[in-house]
């Protein structure tokens, strides 16, 4: 029973074995098909990035959450990493922030 146990098992494994090197001899004959289609159709090259490249614009609402987070955090009690010291004004809190390497 086990000695048919392991027949089977190794004929299987040897079919999946088998069936990978097939898949990755024919990925090499597709690649090598594709360069030499690439010789002759060239992709069209394009002057400008399209905005898609970069994603999309932040939209109004994108900010509305980033601002409603960073009132959420200060709330919380909890210093960030650009957080101005206790009683620090507007231009203290920047300068502080520059000094730590921030924004």
């Amino acid at each position: 029973m086990i000695r048919e146990g392991l027949a089977l098992m190794t004929i299987g494994m040897s079919g999946v074995f088998v069936f990978l090197l097939l898949l990755v001899g024919l990925m090499h004959a597709s690649g090598s098909v594709w360069v030499v289609l690439a010789r002759w159709l060239p992709e069209p090259r394009s002057e400008k990035a399209s905005p898609s490249t970069f994603g999309p614009p932040a939209s109004f609402e994108d900010e509305e959450i980033a601002v409603a987070l960073a009132v959420a955090w200060n709330a919380s009690g909890r210093a960030g990493p650009l957080a101005a010291p206790a009683g620090a004004s507007a231009p203290e809190a920047r300068a502080s922030a520059r000094a730590r390497g921030g924004a």
